[in-house]
């Protein structure tokens, strides 16, 4: 521990530009999103989930969960998906 007030030791952090946070970086189970724009062009071919699912080798679950937390089938976008990722 430190021993200077908490009030101190958060005026010298603020002065000083703060703790860097981590940086940031996608786990590479994610989605990519090349596999998103499939996504996309197979709900515009009206495929199922589990034909997107195969063609990337995907779970169709994944697919699935992909294409409801973004808009579901009539707002799904790609880079939107993406950028929310």
């Amino acid at each position: 521990t430190i021993e200077k007030p908490h009030a101190t030791v958060f005026s010298y952090l603020r002065y000083h530009g703060g703790i860097e946070p981590h940086r940031r970086h996608r786990s590479p189970q994610n989605l990519k999103l090349a596999e998103r724009e499939e996504i996309s062009r197979g709900i515009v071919g009206h495929q199922s989930a589990r034909l997107i699912a195969h063609q990337l080798g995907r779970s169709p679950s994944t697919i699935s969960r992909e294409i409801t937390n973004n808009g579901g089938r009539l707002k799904y976008r790609a880079t939107h998906a993406d950028t929310q990722a």
